[in-house]
């Protein structure tokens, strides 16, 4: 079987500024994007997570990357209303500077099919851009 990696941009560059993401409160939540699907994804072996005593883990990760800035604080990634984190958005340098970050998850998390990401405790306002979410996918 051949495998391929495929992506789905959830944010784009927004005329070079992105979106701005603004503070949630502590209980509150956002959702980040659109959703978005990761149709024909592969999931995590999980037969082969479980022989390791792994969770998650595993060939068939999967990841978002994108862009921050103005980030002083933190903001937690969740992904299809888990309860568990897939990430957390973590400060970028000063000066208005773009700095790009990246969360690995294991490809189990995503359903094949739609997806949505939620920002939960937001702690200050910051810009986001070029969201893209990599995965692998068959080619069959």
């Amino acid at each position: 079987m051949t495998v391929l990696c495929d992506f789905f941009t959830i944010i784009g560059d927004g005329g070079g500024n992105g979106i701005t993401i603004h503070p949630v409160e502590f209980e509150g939540e956002r959702p980040l994007g659109d959703p978005f699907n990761t149709g024909g994804r592969i999931a995590t072996d999980e037969a082969h997570a479980a022989e390791s005593g792994r969770k998650e883990g595993g060939h068939s990760t999967a990841f978002l990357i994108y862009s921050v800035r103005n980030m002083t604080g933190t903001a937690q990634v969740f992904l299809n209303n888990s309860e568990l984190p897939v990430g957390t958005i973590t400060p970028s340098p000063p000066n208005s500077v773009w700095s790009a970050q990246i969360i690995a998850m294991a490809g189990v998390r995503l359903h094949d099919g739609d997806n949505q990401l939620t920002l939960k405790h937001v702690t200050d306002t910051f810009n986001i851009k070029d969201l893209i979410c990599y995965f692998h996918q068959d080619s069959d």
